[in-house]
């Protein structure tokens, strides 16, 4: 299957060049790190005790929102060196080279990309809800199986449009920008592949996630570092999938 298939190249992209991953990644992933750790937000880890503190009034929202446009430079940064090194083979140093106008570029089409999708996201959730209104409120309350059916309805279409037009971006990180019309034709006849990719990444994210849940203590230091590690590699195969998309459908390159 061509999905399991672009998941795999994408894994092996990260772990057959793990030096290369880490010279691209690991300073600026460090930087998050120690960060959340100055600011004294762990607490970003925990949807319990941040639904608290917002509602005692006692949420750091300058502290966060500091972190939060760190980490968005760092992950820009990150993207753009990772596409640029498989694509391009641009050698990173101790950090990847700065490119800042790939990088806003890059954010620009995401952006574009999440606009695109809130409005369809919208109309796919209040067709589909009008639709299982019976479900939903029948005897007995809604029905969990409902829900399931629900949530996979709106959640396949969101990723199919997600996936094809995420195509655009390394090729923004390259310089060689592709428009949304262009993402969509190259991927044309995909969507078996990408459904089958959504399925694989879903599952995969569940199971390594896993030990953070019924191994380690949920406080513990062993579980925070699990939990940094698995961010890290799910962030790599993350822009490593759409780097194989792209060079896939958009350059014809093999997956080997």
């Amino acid at each position: 299957m061509k999905g399991l298939q672009i998941f795999t190249h994408s894994v092996r992209q990260v772990v057959g060049n793990f030096n290369a991953a880490l010279r691209v990644s690991g300073v600026l992933f460090l930087v998050q790190v120690a960060l959340v750790v100055v600011l004294g937000l762990s607490v970003l880890m925990d949807q319990a005790a941040m639904q608290q503190m917002i509602q005692a009034g006692t949420f750091p929202w300058g502290r966060a929102l500091l972190m939060v446009l760190v980490v968005l430079a760092c992950n820009l940064w990150i993207a753009v060196g990772w596409h640029r090194y498989v694509l391009k083979l641009e050698q990173p140093g101790v950090v990847p080279p700065l490119h800042a106008d790939l990088m806003l570029a890059y954010f620009g089409k995401s952006l574009l990309i999440g606009l695109i999708l809130i409005p369809v996201a919208a109309v796919l959730g209040l067709v589909v809800g009008l639709i299982m209104t019976p479900m939903l409120g029948g005897p007995g309350g809604p029905s969990g199986l409902a829900f399931i059916i629900f949530g996979l309805i709106v959640y396949v279409p969101l990723v199919l449009i997600g996936y094809r037009l995420s195509v655009v971006l390394p090729g923004t990180a390259l310089g060689e920008p592709l428009g949304f019309a262009a993402a969509w034709n190259k991927t044309r006849g995909a969507t078996a592949a990408i459904l089958t990719l959504a399925v694989v990444s879903v599952v995969a994210s569940l199971i390594i996630d896993l030990p953070a849940i019924y191994v380690f203590a949920p406080d513990s230091i062993l579980s925070a570092i699990w939990q940094a590690a698995t961010y890290w590699l799910k962030m790599m195969v993350g822009i490593s999938i759409l780097t194989t998309l792209y060079g896939h459908y958009v350059e014809g390159r093999a997956l080997i």
